[in-house]
């Protein structure tokens, strides 16, 4: 029996086995995976928020305008056009007052330079309180 040139089952394992090193890649992949996003949302110091309820905005005490994307606009229950908008939300401003909130419902394919129409209007009023409303997204 000679010198054989193969590997037999006498020759010793000189290859590395990756297999266990692969493994422990992998789970120290899943551990930064996991703990990364829990220390990039924690805050480096404590703080105790305040407890608060929300309420509704009630509608009678709130100047409404309302745009659709044809630029018919109403202003509480007013009708009027863009041009008599600033005579019609002062009125309604003076009705109820500077502090109220002043609501814009705009329709959602109303160009953005009307919406900021009303409310530069609303700036020159003296309204501080401007809201825009919107729906809530389904999940």
């Amino acid at each position: 029996m000679g010198m054989g040139g193969g590997h037999g089952a006498e020759d010793p394992i000189t290859d590395i086995n990756v297999t266990p090193l692969v493994d422990i890649c992998l789970v120290l992949v899943i551990i930064f995976m996991v703990t990364v996003p829990i220390m990039m949302t924690s805050s480096p110091i404590e703080v105790k928020l305040p407890r608060a309820e929300t309420m509704e905005s009630r509608e009678d005490v709130n100047v409404t305008v309302a745009i659709n994307p044809t630029d018919s606009v109403a202003v509480d229950s007013k009708l009027c056009t863009i041009m008599q908008l600033p005579e019609f939300m002062k009125e309604a401003v003076d009705a109820k007052g500077t502090d109220k909130m002043l609501i814009i419902k705009a329709d959602k394919d109303v160009n953005h330079d009307r919406v900021l129409l009303i409310m530069d209007i609303a700036k020159k009023l003296g309204c501080t309180r401007i809201s825009v409303s919107t729906t809530q997204q389904k999940q």
